[in-house]
């Protein structure tokens, strides 16, 4: 893997496992305070926008709604709103079957983090080499007695057992 790639994948995985942290607190807090998010806007022709991410019992939710604004009223505010607790509000027609389980998310972006300690811990180079670091046959795992490890400074050609290659995995 080239250098490039190799900083692209980590930045990712990093970036991701974030947002699994991020969804996991948001998933355990829903079932205790309901929260949304909304972004609000009037378009030129005087219509309001609002889109919004709803997480409540376990879910979340992204609504999209616009509206027709009476000019003689005034001008709701715009911008970025977040409200919770008792100031929650969900839209009218707002459908709970529109909505996906917080656990998918985690799913989604914890997958790339997961792979990350996998192939980091568990391939075969990183079990080669930590069996090397603790003296062991890298290809079997085999430890051999005390007269060999004695012997093994002098690398006279001794085999593993295991494996039947050398000491030092050549």
């Amino acid at each position: 893997m080239t250098r490039l790639l190799r900083i692209f994948f980590q930045a990712a995985t990093i970036i991701s496992l974030a947002f699994c942290i991020f969804f996991a607190a948001l998933w355990l807090r829903s079932y205790f305070t309901p929260d949304a998010l909304a972004w609000r806007r009037i378009d030129g022709d005087g219509s309001l926008w609002i889109l919004s991410i709803h997480s409540t019992r376990g879910r979340i939710g992204l609504e999209d709604e616009g509206y027709w604004i009476d000019p003689d009223k005034p001008r709701p505010r715009t911008g970025l709103t977040w409200s919770s607790g008792s100031s929650f509000w969900l839209p009218p027609g707002w459908d709970p079957t529109a909505t996906i389980p917080h656990r998918h998310l985690l799913m989604y972006f914890g997958a790339l983090p997961v792979w990350w300690c996998v192939r980091r811990l568990a391939s075969l180079a990183a079990i080669q080499n930590r069996r090397r670091k603790r003296g062991l046959c890298p290809m079997c795992g085999y430890e051999p007695p005390s007269l060999l490890r004695a012997l093994s400074g002098v690398r006279n050609g001794l085999r593993s057992v295991g494996s039947g290659l050398g000491l030092w995995g050549k």
